[in-house]
């Protein structure tokens, strides 16, 4: 028989914690480390169990601050396509241009106006930004 060398699990030196425990009056953020396959505490980047990168949640800062500039920028559209919507088939063809940075994002008016009306939960961020493209 073959001679199969089983490694050994690390040292668990911290108790891990649920998704939902509050990180607030720690110095530490709470991540996930595939490592160790559980929520952990963390210390900036690195699982304080195993020492080993961690991922954080994300907070679509960027998204936020484009969509912010976006319902300054089509204050008068937004405003008219309340009063007056067209079909939600038609609401998802309607682009709105937001200039940010230099740069020009085309986002669906949907998403602009459900962010305006702060109807947008957590979850639907990331398919708002997988629906965002940056014009050249």
């Amino acid at each position: 028989m073959d001679n199969i060398t089983v490694k050994e699990q690390p040292v668990c030196r911290h108790a891990h914690i649920t998704e939902k425990t509050k990180t607030g009056g720690t110095p530490y953020v709470k991540g996930w480390c595939e490592y160790c396959k559980a929520f952990v505490y963390t210390d900036k980047k690195f699982c304080i169990c195993c020492m080993k990168r961690a991922r954080h949640e994300t907070h679509h800062l960027g998204l936020k601050r484009i969509l912010n500039s976006g319902i300054q920028q089509l204050e008068k559209t937004l405003n008219d396509f309340e009063s007056n919507p067209i079909g939600m088939k038609h609401n998802e063809l309607l682009y709105g241009e937001i200039v940010y940075n230099n740069k020009r994002y085309h986002i669906p008016m949907k998403y602009i106006l459900l962010y305006k009306q702060n109807k947008v939960p957590k979850d639907m961020y990331s398919e708002i930004q997988d629906h965002t493209t940056i014009a050249r």
